[in-house]
């Protein structure tokens, strides 16, 4: 077993049957990736003219769409997942860039006017390193440039969801969904790691959005629309650069 979050995704990144297990989502969540393609374009208000990063790109499920709608694509992660995105792209492709290695130790040339971090954040160690990762990504957007720091489990909105009638409700259809998907797939959102990682609550995204403030952009916090893969409990961060 992996010892962090980036060397498991790296090491599966060709053992599950579907680019859905490869980022994280179990197989009957397919469908609210198309919905995401299109919250993305509109958060982001991605343009011919924009240059995107997207940090922990992973097999290119995001990547390669937001690609089509933009001058310029960079991502970053795991050489595995890498391969996988080189593995779907046409042998010509020019406008797509691709750096292998962990964000925070590798040098990220040139600077974005759109930059996604998406399922990423809660795959951090600690309060610390999720300030640390952030702040360099603030330091590579351009003035006027726009920030989305997506799909963040926040316990606290996960304990009120769940706490609700309409919550009880879901909890129960949703583990029948789980139980059927790991009688095809047995191994499918096993435990990754034994690294301890952070956990993010009301406060600690508060502490997110004033870092961000720290570093000349105004952020705020949005529930996620109930259309995503875990849209019930999980927020977005979405920041502009003055």
């Amino acid at each position: 077993m992996a010892g962090t979050p980036f060397d498991y995704y790296g090491e599966s990144a060709s053992k599950f049957g579907n680019f859905s297990e490869v980022a994280g989502r179990y197989s009957f969540q397919r469908e609210a990736e198309q919905y995401l393609l299109l919250y993305l374009l509109e958060k982001l208000s991605l343009s011919p003219e924009d240059d995107l990063l997207d940090i922990g790109c992973g097999a290119g499920n995001l990547l390669i769409p937001l690609s089509f709608f933009i001058r310029s694509t960079t991502g970053i992660d795991h050489p595995n997942l890498l391969t996988q995105i080189k593995n779907r792209l046409p042998k010509d492709t020019d406008t797509i860039t691709l750096l292998p290695g962990e964000f925070l130790t590798t040098e990220v040339p040139g600077t974005f006017s759109r930059i996604l971090i998406y399922g990423v954040i809660h795959n951090l160690r600690d309060e610390e390193e999720v300030l640390r990762f952030i702040r360099k990504a603030a330091i590579l957007l351009r003035p006027g440039g726009k920030m989305l720091i997506g799909d963040i489990p926040n316990i606290d909105i996960k304990a009120r969801f769940l706490s609700s009638e309409r919550g009880k409700k879901f909890i129960v259809q949703w583990q029948e969904q789980v139980e059927r998907e790991r009688k095809v797939n047995p191994e499918v959102n096993l435990p990754f790691t034994t690294t301890p990682l952070v956990t993010i609550g009301d406060a600690f995204a508060d502490k997110m959005i004033a870092a961000l403030e720290e570093s000349h952009l105004r952020a705020k916090r949005f529930p996620q629309p109930e259309t995503l893969a875990f849209g019930f409990t999980r927020e977005d961060i979405l920041a502009e650069k003055e």
